[in-house]
């Protein structure tokens, strides 16, 4: 799975609350554990239930980029990192055709993209005690 580099004390569980509760991007049948659990560096085969992304899936991608290029995941866990994804998110296949949408739309963005940026921006407030 991925392992996810926390800026600040409690960060892994607010972006699951974020996700959940502000953003509904994850489904409520996704429980804590199981977030967790895809962020800790984890066999991959070992995921009994991945994350329920209700979310559209070129967000979810769109997510993911933000996560390496904010550098919340660690580097090392990049390699085969949309693999991993269809693992770790229920229904997730095809993130490389969603990537390469977002990449040929006008913008290189996907519509709903201001949802992910204000849940970073969150995040980063949440870190910084604000």
């Amino acid at each position: 799975t991925y392992l996810y580099d926390s800026s600040c004390d409690g960060e892994l569980i607010k972006l699951y609350q974020l996700l959940l509760d502000k953003y509904n991007l994850i489904s409520k049948s996704t429980k804590l554990k199981d977030f967790l659990y895809v962020f800790e560096a984890r066999p991959i085969n070992e995921i009994v239930n991945p994350i329920d992304w209700i979310g559209k899936k070129n967000l979810n991608v769109y997510f993911i980029d933000c996560l390496f290029e904010k550098k919340k995941l660690n580097k090392y866990t990049e390699i085969n990192h949309w693999k991993k994804a269809e693992y770790c998110f229920k229904n997730g296949s095809n993130f490389r055709q969603a990537k390469q949408n977002n990449l040929n739309s006008k913008s290189g963005l996907p519509k709903s993209h201001n949802d992910i940026d204000n849940l970073f921006t969150d995040l980063d407030l949440y870190c910084k005690g604000l």
